[in-house]
């Protein structure tokens, strides 16, 4: 199980477990803002000052025509398609469309290389709730990867939500451990406190499934 605090609020903490000497895994999310600009401008977003290799990123709604921070009537299973476009501090830019379900929360992401990636986050009328800078650091990491991206196998099953569109404050994964994982009662229990039965520690598990 994994939540929303845990993966954005808490990553700078979390990120430090197993970093060396110099934090080499540690990172933290970086918050971008929105920019007040004139109308029939794109919407804008920015970071702080000299925190990101993001200069500014504009978004486009391309189909409705709306703007992303506004509330509308909303069909049931309509889409909204967004041009963003994330402007480099080093002059290069990045192009990209994204849906967003305009019936349910979704979090999109956008990857900019080497530099990491952008999580936008929208809620359940497809405005822009958040949007964060991730470095590449953390952008591939385990949690990014499974909660945000939504990158599942045959390992990570998702129980809650089961679609992987869903957008929520907690995930839930069925684990199903490979048939070479060996049984060690010390560390590994598979039954409520109380009920256990001894075994032998070296029992090979057979594609034995867990819940976390």
């Amino acid at each position: 199980m994994l939540t929303k605090r845990e993966v954005v609020s808490r990553s700078h903490v979390y990120s430090s477990i197993g970093s060396n000497a110099d934090n080499d895994r540690h990172f933290r999310f970086y918050h971008l803002d929105p920019v007040e600009r004139p109308i029939g401008s794109p919407y804008q977003l920015r970071p702080h000052p000299n925190e990101t290799p993001i200069a500014f990123i504009d978004m486009i709604s391309i189909t409705p025509s709306r703007s992303l921070g506004a509330h509308v009537h909303i069909e049931p299973g309509a889409q909204q398609k967004i041009a963003v476009t994330i402007h480099l501090r080093t002059h290069h830019n990045i192009s990209k469309e994204i849906i967003v379900n305009m019936d349910k929360p979704s979090i999109q992401t956008v990857g900019i290389g080497k530099n990491g990636g952008i999580v936008f986050n929208f809620d359940a009328h497809a405005r822009l709730q958040s949007a964060h800078y991730i470095p590449h650091i953390g952008w591939y990491t385990f949690a990014i990867e499974l909660f945000l991206k939504g990158k599942y196998n045959d390992v990570f099953v998702p129980v809650y939500p089961t679609s992987t569109e869903g957008n929520t404050t907690v995930k839930v994964w069925k684990i199903n451990y490979p048939a070479y994982i060996k049984r060690d009662t010390k560390y590994l229990m598979i039954e409520p406190a109380g009920t256990r039965t001894e075994t032998k520690p070296n029992e090979n598990i057979k594609q034995h499934s867990h819940e976390h």
